[in-house]
């Protein structure tokens, strides 16, 4: 599979998965879960470049990380981090200590029985940006790249059957001296008919602004567009297990006189071990390495079976399909597997496959006047080829994770015996 920006979350959520659960207390539940992962990836593509440039090689890659939580009746805390150290076998001027970094938070706090307030934010740093444009799948060649993001939301319970959430979302993409930062506010009003059938209506308001820095453009170019709109939903449970989820609406674009459809539409089985997914989303989004907004369908399929403890497997396609100032075309599938063999141990293989045609590098990276790729000291490409080239790109790897799980706990403090007898205590632990 694709090793994407947010993989030591991943691990350290696999083996928290994989261990015993923590002992609960009369004032709270603590997690500590630290982690480590080594492995090999076989990457045929370092670059994202045409077939006949393509440069492959193998990767030793170790990845440490901490998360820990804490919750309580009402509260409920979460953070994480972890990196990527890499060593290249045939290219070792790519190698690096910090190939990609990750951290995640959350925060939920329930105010009241029907008032919830949850705050979540991250950071990801990667030599391949491409790991950052999930829902898009477009390639973005390998110079570095981040992004910060933060989610503030609250949800109140009108009725027993009726509820409210509005939520602001705003993320930042950075790429050489280009930014990006995306605003997107909603409300949603949710209506549970019965206990199979539910309504949604979500309106929302969307701003990206672009910012080209001094160092790209004589004035420091910064363009902004808006979208507004609002989606109506239908989820109908179908049995215990399976539901289906649709939602759509128009989207309305500043100065544009096209009114576009904003869909939301995913059938899905779900039980004990197992789960089954199709879905397809059309939407407005963006993309690190495209400086405009795109105008985004992607449709998955994902089955997986996960037993904790024993088994996690886990298999996905998908189709992407963005317009922007021409067409690219993303397909790609992937496949995990992941086995214990202890509480704290596991190993994982994975695989992926990614084809895309359409515009190959779109900010203009590739200048260089030779037909040739130039590899830069600090690990960036550039390429000046044809721009509607097919990229195809494989990576296949192995690794084995360790991570010992410490849950702190706090007892009651033991009363003082009475006379005369004895007892041994081994107080706070």
């Amino acid at each position: 599979m694709r090793t994407r920006v947010r993989t030591g979350l991943v691990t350290m959520s696999l083996a928290g998965a994989l261990l015993l659960p923590a002992v609960a207390t009369a004032q709270a539940r603590v997690f500590i879960a630290p982690s480590a992962s080594a492995g090999y990836v076989f990457d045929d593509n370092l670059f994202s470049t045409p077939d006949e440039q393509a440069l492959g090689d193998q990767i030793l890659r170790v990845t440490p990380g901490l998360s820990a939580s804490r919750e309580t009746q009402h509260t409920y805390w979460f953070g994480g981090y972890s990196f990527d150290a890499e060593r290249y076998q045939d290219h070792s001027i790519l190698t690096t200590p910090v190939a990609r970094q990750t951290a995640g938070a959350l925060t939920r706090i329930a105010t009241s029985p029907r008032t919830a307030w949850t705050i979540s934010g991250g950071y990801d740093s990667t030599v391949n940006p491409s790991e950052l444009n999930v829902t898009t799948g477009i390639f973005a060649g390998r110079l570095r790249g981040w992004r910060w993001r933060a989610a503030p939301e609250v949800r109140h319970a009108l009725t027993p059957v009726s509820s409210l959430t509005a939520r602001y979302d705003v993320t930042g993409d950075y790429l050489l001296n280009d930014r990006v930062l995306t605003h997107a506010a909603s409300l949603i009003y949710a209506y549970s008919i019965s206990p199979r059938h539910e309504l949604r209506v979500e309106p929302f308001i969307r701003q990206f602004v672009f910012n080209r820095a001094p160092a790209l453009t004589a004035d420091g170019e910064s363009s902004t567009l808006a979208a507004a709109g609002g989606t109506l939903g239908w989820i109908y449970r179908l049995t215990p297990f399976t539901s289906l989820n649709l939602h759509g609406g128009p989207r309305f674009v500043q100065r544009s006189n096209i009114v576009r459809p904003e869909l939301d539409m995913m059938l899905e089985r779900r039980t004990e071990y197992s789960e089954l997914s199709v879905s397809y989303v059309r939407s407005m989004t963006t993309a690190v390495g495209v400086d405009r907004v795109i105008d985004s369908q992607r449709m998955l399929a994902r089955a997986g079976y996960h037993h904790p403890a024993v088994l996690d497997v886990t298999l996905q396609g998908g189709v992407y399909i963005n317009d922007f100032s021409s067409t690219s075309r993303v397909y790609q599938i992937s496949t995990d597997i992941t086995r214990a063999f202890a509480p704290a141990l596991a190993v994982s293989f994975g695989y992926s496959l990614n084809l895309q045609r359409g515009l190959f590098n779109p900010l203009g990276l590739l200048s260089a006047p030779a037909q040739d790729l130039t590899l830069g000291a600090d690990g960036a490409t550039a390429f000046s080829g044809p721009i509607n080239v097919p990229l195809r790109r494989n990576v296949l790897y192995v690794r084995l994770v360790v991570a010992p799980t410490i849950k702190p706990t706090r007892e009651p403090p033991v009363r003082k015996p009475a006379p005369g007898t004895t007892t041994s205590s081994e107080g706070n632990r």
